[in-house]
């Protein structure tokens, strides 16, 4: 990162810095930022962000054991801790100084929209959207990196920690920042792209998420929609095929920015999205070929960009991969990097763990691993993808629960349930008593070999016993159920 001078820092972000009494207060820097006290390195700055599961002061004293040059702590937070923060400072670390904050969550974004400021010129890309955030993220990394040294978001970086994080990696020989935004409460993307000030964004997908909070889907698409919002004069947007979302941002778009939808081309959708946005640009795709180790397909983009038609391949499976990479194509092609060198990116990019990664058994069993995250729309997508693959053995799937869906959550699992029935799955596991209904629902549907578990305790037996080589299987969950756990009795099958 291009380094910060703490009293510029102080000074525009709030709260006021302890030097000890060994150091300069003058031509102190934060060059390097860090919150895990395990993984710091020599000279990095510590923050001491509260979180659900740990306090980051309860580290403090390790982090600066292990050589972080300063810390970022909260005043009430520490007071109760340590005490005073001036005595404490002088009498245990003077060769440490502190930035006393109100807030060090809220002053972290403080510290990241600083210091994104500092870099007006740059391209900043916001993704958005309810399902396919971090594999668009991952295929435009892979993309851009064209252009030279690029930023973006690890893991999932992408709430009022990540987010900061990932802008206060930027330095000076940066070309562009890919930063992944999430939320699951109304009223945080606002937050975080007035943080970001984005000169791109898109929206992958419109889906039912998080409705325990958001109420309903016209609740998520107010949600998402920020990002279109977020645009200034001149800035580009890449838009979801849902029609609902345009008939709600067609009158809001920002002055000067222009739009772009990702569409199926066999999709009646632009038609509907037309009456809307009749100027709309459309990026069109047609799955052609699908295996187990990649999809190939065609892209009609836009008329002005007619270079980029023609036939890509990426090393994933799913027609919502496709829709994700299309969105890097597009943006590729908005920052002129040439179709020859998106296809070729593209083809050696790796998708983003546990998103419809696929591994094999030892004893030669397909895994498909999409247990990083779920929602209905995820869900249906990853069966459907799973009906769709041609493999010489039966197809099975592993699901569990959707969480923070609410009143909605009977209703969505029921749905999920009834479509396992539908696609001819050799049999099922449900893991997870809120994921009961899903078992219930493929039953009542007429599925059999349907089990259900509240745990995993009793799932190796019931893999070993019906797997068998050539056989598929799917995982997929949302994130505290943590499916995955299941992989290392599966690649030994």
């Amino acid at each position: 990162m291009l380094p910060i001078f703490v009293q510029e820092a102080v000074t525009s972000c709030g709260g006021y810095f302890l030097c000890g009494s060994k150091l300069s207060s003058d031509s102190l820097c934060i060059s390097r930022i860090s919150i895990n006290s395990r993984s710091l390195e020599s000279g990095d700055f510590f923050i001491a962000t509260p979180g659900d599961r740990f306090d980051g002061h309860d580290f403090l004293i390790a982090a600066l054991d292990r050589g972080a040059k300063g810390a970022m702590v909260d005043e009430t937070a520490f007071f109760s801790k340590f005490g005073d923060p001036k005595i404490w400072l002088e009498s245990l670390y003077p060769d440490r100084f502190l930035w006393v904050v109100n807030g060090a969550r809220k002053t972290l974004g403080s510290l990241a929209a600083y210091h994104r400021n500092r870099f007006p010129n740059l391209p900043i890309i916001a993704v958005a959207g309810s399902n396919g955030k971090t594999s668009t993220k991952e295929f435009l990394r892979h993309t851009l990196s064209s252009l030279g040294p690029l930023v973006w978001s690890p893991a999932s970086f992408n709430n009022d920690v990540g987010v900061p994080l990932t802008l206060l990696q930027l330095d000076i020989d940066h070309q562009v920042a890919i930063v992944e935004v999430g939320s699951n409460h109304p009223g945080e993307l606002e937050g975080l792209l007035k943080m970001i000030r984005p000169t791109h964004a898109l929206v992958t997908s419109i889906g039912r998420e998080h409705l325990e909070f958001f109420k309903n889907i016209e609740g998520v698409i107010r949600e998402e929609g920020e990002a279109l919002l977020a645009l200034e004069d001149g800035g580009k947007f890449w838009g979801p095929t849902e029609v609902e979302f345009w008939q709600c941002f067609n009158h809001r778009i920002p002055h000067g920015v222009t739009v772009e939808v990702n569409v199926p081309a066999d999709d009646p959708i632009p038609e509907k999205i037309e009456q809307f946005l009749p100027d709309a640009e459309f990026w069109k795709s047609t799955v052609l070929n699908r295996s187990a180790i990649g999809t190939r397909f065609l892209v009609n983009p836009p008329s002005d960009r007619q270079a980029y038609a023609g036939e890509y391949e990426i090393g994933c499976i799913g027609k919502h991969q496709v829709t994700n990479a299309v969105y890097a194509i597009a943006v590729g092609a908005s920052m002129n990097i040439s179709p020859e060198k998106i296809r070729a990116k593209l083809e050696i990019g790796e998708g983003a763990p546990m998103r419809m990664k696929i591994t094999e058994s030892v004893g030669g069993i397909l895994i498909i691993n999409d247990a990083y995250n779920a929602n209905v729309e995820s869900m249906n997508a990853a069966l459907q993808t799973l009906k769709e693959l041609e493999i010489p053995g039966k197809k099975w799937a592993i699901l569990g629960e959707m969480l923070e869906l609410g009143d909605c959550s009977l209703s969505m699992h029921t749905e999920v349930g009834k479509l396992a029935a539908e696609i001819g799955l050799a049999g099922l596991w449900v893991v997870g008593k809120g994921a009961e209904p899903i078992a219930l629902s493929a039953k009542t549907q007429g599925m059999q070999n349907v089990y259900f578990s509240e745990n995993l305790d009793r799932l190796s037996r019931e893999l070993k016993i019906n797997l068998r080589p050539g056989d598929a299987v799917l995982l997929k969950a949302s994130r505290g159920v943590r499916l995955e756990r299941v992989m290392p009795d599966l690649e030994k099958l």
